[in-house]
């Protein structure tokens, strides 16, 4: 009798938690409120304004999944930046016959730099001094202004970011520099675990207010802004 009563009151408390945690923790409130509202997964590629001649940047490209469901829905040109070569070997194999999509083995930053980064499936992130228990890699970054300058490219139709705290510096010189007029809608993710996180996105919002209005705000989940 004593085991199946320890074992509900187990159940009961694990209850217990979840209902502090989805109270407690907005960042949370907002994750259900992101997959609440979007059940098949569709905002993150519904960009109408796409079309075959657009250029979308993918910044964070992982194993590739979002470049292939954004080129498949608007037959776009896709560029996929992803520093950890594992996963860049990934997304050029399964984008190898496809001259739409190009893949580049970097990351694009603030400045160029060379810059250590954990290798954790889509949580793989920036290490100080390369101090982690987990394995890791050096990486190449690339200035961001500098590569669409010497490709040529006068405007981003899409520019999406998910670089695991990164997108702080690279967002502050894109505001910095003005080159945030040349990038028509940007889809990004915030991360809370990056240092002074609230203030800088707000500061990071407040310039992309001025010449951006946005379509959507999930903080720190999720969020979109398009060229006034």
């Amino acid at each position: 009798m004593l085991i199946p009563i320890l074992q509900k009151t187990e159940a009961l408390i694990r209850k217990i938690k979840i209902r502090l945690q989805r109270s407690s923790s907005n960042q949370f409130n907002e994750v259900e409120r992101w997959y609440r509202d979007d059940p098949h997964n569709l905002k993150r590629t519904d960009f109408d304004f796409l079309t075959s001649d657009s250029i979308v940047f993918d910044l964070g490209g992982y194993e590739g999944e979002w470049a292939s469901n954004i080129y498949a829905r608007y037959n776009c040109n896709v560029h996929v930046f992803e520093p950890v070569s594992l996963y860049a070997d990934i997304i050029k194999k399964r984008f190898s016959r496809n001259n739409k999509i190009t893949v580049y083995a970097l990351g694009l930053a603030g400045s160029d730099s060379e810059a250590t980064i954990t290798i954790d499936k889509f949580s793989s992130r920036l290490t100080e001094n390369g101090n982690s228990s987990m394995a890791t890699e050096k990486i190449q970054l690339r200035s961001f202004n500098d590569f669409i300058r010497e490709k040529g490219i006068e405007k981003i139709d899409l520019l999406k970011i998910n670089i695991e705290g990164a997108e702080f510096p690279l967002l502050e010189k894109l505001a910095e520099t003005g080159t945030l007029t040349k990038i028509k809608s940007l889809l990004i993710q915030f991360h809370d675990f990056a240092e002074n996180a609230i203030q800088r996105r707000k500061s990071i919002q407040e310039a992309l207010s001025k010449t951006h209005t946005k379509l959507f705000d999930y903080e720190f989940v999720w969020e979109c802004w398009i060229i006034k």
